[in-house]
């Protein structure tokens, strides 16, 4: 909802006549609004200079300024202040003409309280709805000048491979086009914590100091892999475990939205809003999920030519943190031991340099899950895959291993590798914790490897 139909009515009574100021007054008094009151229509102007009324209630006949110079007062300024007029018998007429110069409604003196409050409360929801039409209208304007944008993007980033060039190009768009001024993207390295890999205005403090686990709270607020997540800030900043980051400026919330590529979780596109600004959720996770969405691939692409082998603590972090992860969300979780199986390769040469990394990039672009893949050497990796349970973990790895032993290389040349694997789920099979898990898979990936291979299939024609 648009933050301005939810600040309290501001009204000015005017009267030259101190009773009937009182009168107006106590018959508004239990409404929920903020009252001044003038019986000098020359105080009531200086009242209007230094503050924009929703409502005001105004007596016309009144020594030296009169109600409709009040009015006049107002329609010069292009406010939209609604005005109900307060009179007399005797001036009956000119309260009605004066409904022609857009005065909402009159009441006559003498007046019943009901009839007032009424009329008052009828000009403050037509206000209102006014307003919210209003709000409704700049934003769908924002909205399709937003979706214009994007649109130009898309086509542009479709064609990119560039990672640091997409990575301008999205931090550009949001800050220059959707007039975002501070704006960040998040990735993690191997098993560590989502970081800022590149920012737009973020101050060197948070850019370094600002970064998270998926088992973090910020101020209580878990992260979503799926969906915008809204953190909102205040005085006290931000509280991540046991860390805390004061704000700067104007910082009102942080957004997060998740770049997946394949249901895999590649990091976040973080927005910093300042005051009231991007406080529709709904309009900024619909942006920002288009912008997420069409740097995925690039960062996929770039993360999967960077793999590298970690050491076995790396390994060990990695599934004490995922196994956490689980534990608290109460789901299910799979880790798989692989190894690459040299069966009928070409010379080593050609393994090193065309088998290994293309196979590599198939494990990574074929596994239809949510994953994470890490190798340790150039042989063995560990795949986790979050929510799967035994039988999706073993179609998956069955869907990859005739993948691998399809591959060819060269002019169609036979990959000659095959894939070994060992599957442990959380809860179904085991239930215990991160070093069990891991002697686990190597037990039974050591028995998978002592035995005898199967033959490669081969497609010849008869």
């Amino acid at each position: 909802m648009n933050p301005i139909l939810d600040t309290p009515v501001s009204i000015l009574v005017i009267d030259d006549e101190a009773e009937v100021v009182g009168n107006i007054v106590d018959a508004l008094a239990d409404s929920p609004y903020l009252i001044d009151a003038e019986t000098d229509p020359r105080k009531a102007l200086a009242a209007m200079d230094d503050r924009k009324y929703d409502l005001v209630l105004t007596d016309l006949n009144m020594p030296g300024i009169t109600g409709m110079d009040l009015i006049d007062t107002l329609r010069s300024r292009d406010w939209d202040t609604e005005v109900i007029v307060v009179t007399g018998y005797a001036s009956l007429e000119t309260a009605i003409q004066s409904i022609h110069y857009g005065v909402y409604d009159y009441v006559q003196k003498p007046f019943a309280f009901a009839d007032l409050r009424s009329k008052v409360s009828r000009a403050v929801e037509k206000q209102r709805m006014r307003r919210a039409t209003v709000a409704l209208q700049r934003r769908v304007e924002r909205m399709l000048s937003d979706t214009s944008l994007l649109v130009d993007v898309s086509r542009i980033l479709y064609q990119v491979t560039d990672f640091q060039l997409a990575t301008d190009m999205i931090l550009d768009t949001v800050t220059e086009g959707m007039r975002v001024h501070t704006v960040a993207l998040m990735r993690r390295e191997g098993v560590g914590p989502f970081e800022v890999a590149d920012e737009r205005n973020l101050s060197p403090l948070w850019r370094d100091s600002f970064s998270f686990h998926m088992d973090d709270a910020l101020n209580g607020i878990a992260v979503s892999r799926d969906d915008l997540t809204v953190v909102p800030l205040d005085e006290d900043g931000l509280t991540i475990g046991d860390r805390h980051l004061a704000v700067e400026g104007d910082m009102a919330a942080i957004y997060l939205s998740p770049v997946r590529f394949h249901d895999r979780l590649l990091g976040y596109l973080a927005i910093f809003p300042e005051g009231r600004q991007l406080t529709d959720p709904e309009a900024l996770r619909t942006l920002l999920g288009v912008l997420s969405t069409q740097i995925a691939p690039v960062i996929h692409s770039e993360r999967s030519e960077a793999l590298q082998s970690v050491p076995e603590v790396q390994i060990a972090t990695l599934v004490r943190e995922r196994l956490r992860e689980a534990r608290a969300l109460g789901c299910s979780i799979a880790f798989v031991m692989m190894r690459l199986v040299v069966r009928d390769a070409p010379e080593v040469d050609a393994l090193m340099s065309e088998a290994v990394p293309s196979c590599k990039d198939l494990m990574a672009n074929a596994i239809d899950h949510e994953f994470e893949l890490v190798w340790q050497t150039w042989d063995t990796a560990l795949l986790v895959l979050p929510g799967a349970d035994l039988f999706t973990s073993e179609r998956i790895c069955f869907d990859l291993r005739q993948q691998v032993e399809k591959l060819e290389i060269g002019n169609g040349r036979p990959a000659g590798l095959s894939l070994k694997y060992a599957v442990c789920c959380y809860p179904q099979q085991v239930n215990g914790d991160a070093a069990g898990i891991i002697s686990c898979l190597w037990a039974r990936l050591l028995e998978e490897l002592e035995k005898p291979a199967d033959p490669i299939e081969t497609n010849s024609d008869v």
